[in-house]
């Protein structure tokens, strides 16, 4: 009897193809990047953006935001007809289900996520329209089914959960303007004060040097 575990993919992972204008960079200017898993997020602000997935399994989860600025999407499993959903909502939540399929046949299976800013003339205007990937779960009765050796892997729970990619380190750099270095009046008076009296001696030893001549 084949035993059904659970993989769980994170979105920097080689093994999801991304195709157009996604940034998985670190996010600095998102106040709520720490409510992703692994503070990681794959995002996409234009329409016809994907994202694809090949696995081998009989079921499959995908897990993102809902958030304000967030607009619709759809999700395709082998070129069979697009499943859309508005991930638009009033308040952001996180670690959200934006789509699910059981009872899959056990097989191999390809995944199409794509950005459908402004489908059904939705609200396209500038800011709108992002669609966020946090991470891919897939159920496997197959041995075969892990990734290539070299993959990290870790027991949580009846869930195998697989992590790849190179973790992130986020550089905090040096900020704001660099202060010039201040010399005060007195510091200044001091210093013409100590020039004028080197003068004054050199030119006493000149004069005493040519009236010995």
């Amino acid at each position: 009897m084949s035993i059904n575990r659970n993989i769980t993919i994170d979105d920097p992972s080689p093994l999801i193809t991304y195709v157009g204008n996604w940034d998985g960079g670190d996010h600095d200017g998102d106040p709520f990047v720490g409510q992703y898993s692994n503070s990681t997020f794959h995002s996409s602000y234009t329409t016809g953006d994907v994202a694809k997935f090949d696995f081998e399994g009989n079921a499959i989860w995908l897990f993102g935001a809902f958030r304000p600025n967030h607009g619709y999407y759809s999700v395709s499993i082998d070129g069979a007809e697009k499943t859309y959903n508005n991930g638009n909502k009033t308040d952001d939540v996180f670690v959200q289900v934006l789509y699910s399929l059981r009872n899959l046949q056990q097989g191999k299976h390809e995944l199409v996520l794509t950005n459908e800013k402004g489908y059904n003339g939705s609200d396209a205007r500038n800011g709108y329209g992002w669609l966020d990937l946090d991470f891919i779960m897939y159920q496997t009765s197959s041995s075969s089914s892990s990734p290539s050796s070299g993959t990290g892997l870790a027991q949580y729970n009846d869930s195998m959960v697989i992590t790849t990619g190179t973790p992130r380190v986020q550089l905090h750099f040096p900020s704001g303007t660099p202060h010039p270095i201040e010399i005060s009046a007195a510091k200044a008076v001091r210093s013409m004060n100590v020039l004028t009296l080197f003068c004054a001696v050199m030119i006493t030893l000149l004069r005493s040097a040519r009236n010995l001549g």
